[in-house]
């Protein structure tokens, strides 16, 4: 129960747990990162995901990205890049969903 504007709402939502492992290693000399994870339920609601990919930096600033995660459908890809110039960072993904609509995601940071 958690108070609201009429007096006590009983909540019905369940947050959704999961546990993800995972690890990443950066190839020397080249700099590419490599990087896999493993999410798992907690409760069942779904069934594990693998996820995997690979970022190469270009001169400091520039970052392209590939991978892909495993969904009940088979393995999906997914494909990025981003910019970072000082404090702004810009990126840009896409997951490439061959039975769905390809779905495009865009992230603009500042750190200060």
């Amino acid at each position: 129960m958690v108070p609201g504007p009429w007096g006590w709402v009983a909540l019905t939502r369940r947050w959704p747990t999961k546990l993800v492992l995972g690890a990443a290693v950066k190839v020397p000399m080249l700099g590419t990162v490599v990087a896999a994870d493993l999410e798992t339920p907690l409760r069942g609601e779904e069934d594990p995901a693998f996820h995997l990919g690979v970022e190469q930096p270009f001169l400091g600033i520039l970052a392209l990205r590939a991978g892909g995660y495993q969904a009940a459908g088979g393995f999906n890809l997914t494909a990025g890049c981003g910019l970072k110039l000082g404090p702004v960072a810009l990126d840009v993904a896409a997951d490439l969903d061959p039975g769905e609509k390809t779905t495009v995601y865009a992230t603009a940071q500042f750190s200060f």
